[in-house]
């Protein structure tokens, strides 16, 4: 079938297969955790209800990802939840990794969190616990999400390649990211 972009903005590729960046202090000694899905918990206490949680743990009980590492890195404040950054295994919308790669997306702060560093302290987290010379983390942005380029760049993230957001049958749940254009360590960086 055909693709169509669905998005003409382009995405960012980030990698990294170890924490190189700069150490970032904990966020004002804020509470987080790293949730799985277990078969009678299906999202993290604390987060409203929405479709993708069911989605994300019907794809991780019927192994439609390739590992079973989904995980969702929460920042607490209070016991309110004020930070998500999901950790993908390898699926179909994410074809370019391989089995034992994970990709941090769907990254969210609450407004009122926002400037706090939270964003750049949960990817220097995940990458402390997951990243290894044979398990590579991606990490995709939009090129004008500028917060989300220095979130990944203070945690040792290097740009990888620029690609595109495709659709299948019309429908983004389908769709999948593509790199385009790989970025060479000897060229300037793709901006």
């Amino acid at each position: 079938m055909r693709s169509e972009t669905a998005d003409p903005q382009p995405i960012l590729f980030y990698g990294a297969n170890s924490f190189r960046g700069s150490k970032i202090a904990d966020p004002k000694l804020l509470a987080f955790q790293f949730w799985q899905p277990s078969l009678f918990s299906w999202k993290p206490k604390g987060i409203a209800v929405h479709p993708k949680f069911i989605v994300w743990w019907l794809f991780h009980h019927f192994r439609v990802f390739k590992s079973r590492k989904f995980t969702i890195f929460l920042i607490y404040e209070d016991q309110r939840v004020v930070h998500t950054s999901f950790i993908f295994p390898p699926f179909f919308r994410f074809a370019f990794m391989e089995k034992q790669h994970l990709q941090i997306g769907d990254v969210w702060t609450d407004p009122s969190a926002r400037g706090q560093g939270l964003a750049s302290f949960a990817v220097q987290k995940i990458a402390e616990r997951y990243a290894s010379p044979s398990a590579k983390l991606w990490y995709l942005t939009e090129k004008r999400n500028i917060a989300s380029i220095r979130a990944a760049g203070k945690a040792g993230f290097n740009l990888e390649g620029v690609g595109k957001r495709t659709n299948r049958l019309g429908l983004s749940l389908l769709g999948s990211y593509q790199i385009s254009k790989l970025q060479s360590e000897d060229e300037d960086p793709i901006f």
